[in-house]
């Protein structure tokens, strides 16, 4: 990951402490998705939902508005909350069905799509450091994935009488 963000001192920012406090909240939002995977599809998909109404409630009055936002924003926004809403629905449906170690090698494509999206539609086409620690990020999530199924005790074959 250090590949990836290369801190140094621009890391000091308060954007990036905004982003670091982002990361941090969506490991825990994971971490508790993976705990409660037993749990209600519907109760895990309104949680969220909760506690994210509640906190923006409480940030509402420190936030100012302009008068009108055009339609091609508003289009984005709903959008935005739809692929949010279905990404949790699927990582929920994901936990119910496999283990973490099965699943998390591919929550590690969220680093090949955000690198693939930011070139497409921002013209940040990644350098040499990024594509290497993807490469490392991504080989190891592989290579985990293969020693766990090889190391897992091979089940013997029921006798059929």
């Amino acid at each position: 990951m250090l590949l990836i963000v290369r801190p140094g001192s621009e890391m000091l920012t308060p954007a990036a402490l905004l982003a670091l406090g982002a990361a941090a909240l969506y490991a825990t939002f994971q971490i508790l998705t993976r705990k409660l995977a037993g749990e209600n599809l519907m109760v895990l998909m309104m949680y969220p939902s909760l506690v994210g109404c509640v906190l923006l409630s409480v940030a509402m009055p420190f936030v100012r508005f302009d008068a009108g936002y055009p339609i091609t924003d508003v289009i984005a926004f709903v959008g935005l909350g739809i692929t949010g809403a279905l990404g949790h629905l699927l990582f929920v449906q994901a936990f119910q069905r496999a283990s973490a170690s099965a699943i998390a090698p591919f929550t590690y494509m969220q680093l090949v799509w955000s690198t693939l999206a930011g070139w497409l539609l921002f013209a940040t086409f990644p350098d040499g450091w990024t594509l290497s620690g993807i490469v490392v990020i991504a080989g190891s999530g592989v290579v985990l994935t293969w020693y766990e199924r090889v190391s897992l005790p091979q089940s013997e074959p029921a006798a059929v009488d």
